[in-house]
C-alpha cells in the first residue's frame, strides 16, 4: 500500500470514529429519566435539597403545597398584590428596592413590580401552574424547599419558604433549579 493511499485510508477511519464518538456524547447527553436535572450524576449535588432538613408532616405538606399552588396561580394571573401578600414580608419590601428600579420592572410597590415580572413570563408562569407537581417539602427549623417538577421543564425546581409569625411565607420571587 502507497504513503498516500494509507494517510488517505487512515483519514477516513479516523472520520468515521469521530462520527460515532459525537453520536456517543450526543447519547450521553440525552435525558436520563433517574437524572431529572440531566447532569449525569443521577441527582448526587441534589441531596442538599432533597435531603435538607427533615421531610414535611402532614400538616406541614398540606399547608406549603396550598401555598406554592396559590403564589403560582397568582403569578399566572399576574396578581401581584396577592403573590406580595404571599410573600416574606422583607422580601416583598426589599422587591421594589431590588427590582423596581429596573425598566421593565419599574414601580413603586411590590404589587405593580411582581404583576409587571409575572406579565414578562406569563406563558411560561401559566404553563407551571397548571401542571406543578411537588415532589418534595423539606424543613430546618423555620426555612423549607419545597421541590417542584414540571412536565415542560426537564430539571425539577426549587422554591424557598419561611416560616413567619406562625404561619409559612414564599421566600423566592420565582423557582430555581435543583443544583
Amino acid at each position: 500500500m502507497t504513503r498516500p493511499l494509507a494517510a488517505t485510508l487512515a483519514a477516513v477511519l479516523l472520520c468515521f470514529g469521530a462520527c460515532a464518538c459525537g453520536d456517543a456524547s450526543k447519547a450521553a447527553r440525552a435525558p436520563h429519566h433517574s437524572d431529572r436535572d440531566n447532569d449525569n450524576d443521577h441527582n448526587d449535588d441534589d441531596s442538599g435539597v432533597l435531603g435538607f432538613g427533615h421531610a414535611a408532616d402532614a400538616v406541614e405538606m398540606s399547608s406549603l403545597v396550598a401555598l406554592v399552588k396559590r403564589y403560582y396561580a397568582a403569578a399566572a394571573a399576574a396578581n401581584g398584590a396577592q403573590a406580595c401578600a404571599l410573600l416574606v414580608p422583607l422580601q416583598a419590601e426589599s422587591v421594589v428596592e431590588e427590582d423596581g428600579r429596573s425598566g421593565k420592572l419599574r414601580g413603586d410597590s411590590c404589587s405593580v413590580v411582581m404583576s409587571k415580572l409575572f406579565r414578562l413570563n406569563h406563558a411560561l408562569l401559566a404553563g407551571k401552574a397548571r401542571a406543578m407537581k411537588i415532589i418534595a417539602v423539606r424543613i430546618r427549623g423555620d426555612t423549607g424547599l419545597v421541590a417542584i417538577e414540571f412536565p415542560e421543564i426537564y430539571e425539577a425546581r426549587q422554591i424557598g419558604v419561611r416560616r413567619v409569625a406562625g404561619g409559612w411565607k414564599v421566600f423566592d420571587l420565582l423557582d430555581g433549579i435543583i443544583e
